[in-house]
Formats: C-alpha cells, sequence, structure tokens
C-alpha cells in the first residue's frame, strides 16, 4: 500500500499495474493472516485480503518480470483449484469468489 492509499485503491492499482486491467472492487471476499516462518519480513504475518472485481477494461500487459521473479500465466478450470501449488486460504477464496459471481 502507498502512504494514504485505502485498502481497495490498493488492489485496483495493483492490478492494473501488474496485470494491464481496470477494475472496480465489488467486495471483500475473504481475510487471512498468512504467516511465512522462513521469512525475515513475513514470519510475524501479513494480512492477505482477497477481493472480487469486475474487470472494466484492458489497460495493459501482464508484468512478467515482477518483484518475486519471472510471472507464468496458465488457464485452468474451477474444477483445477484445489490441485494448483498454493496455500489453502487461496484456493478457499477463489471457490468463494466463484461462488458469489455465479450463484
Amino acid at each position: 500500500m502507498d502512504p494514504g492509499e485505502q485498502p481497495k485503491e490498493t488492489c485496483v492499482r495493483e492490478i492494473e499495474e501488474e496485470l494491464g486491467f481496470r477494475v472496480s472492487v465489488r467486495e471483500i471476499v475473504q481475510a487471512y493472516l498468512y504467516t511465512i516462518q522462513v521469512s525475515e519480513d513475513e514470519n510475524k504475518g501479513v494480512l492477505v485480503v482477497s477481493y472480487l472485481c469486475d474487470i472494466l477494461d484492458r489497460v495493459g500487459g501482464f508484468e512478467i518480470e515482477g518483484e518475486a521473479g519471472k510471472a507464468q500465466f496458465k488457464s485452468f478450470g474451477i474444477d483445477e483449484i484445489d490441485s494448483l501449488n498454493m496455500p489453502d486460504f487461496y484456493k478457499e477464496a477463489i471457490h468463494k469468489a466463484w461462488d458469489i459471481g455465479h450463484g
């Protein structure tokens, strides 16, 4: 978050910067305190807030080389979420967002 920036504003800005989409936030799906024990700056926890957003427009491209290194983008269906290599709380948030958006 930039100084003085609200969480929803951060979400909108980061999605535009990193994925090239202009979005509007619909609602918070989940908030989770994620702890990475082997990390120097994240071992006390990082608050991860997941939002359901509506895509308004394509305004750029994907950021391939980011802060965490090179990114890979792949297409997958909702039925494949549970087999992906990611923490369970992310999977739960994706399923919740899917249910809200398609319920």
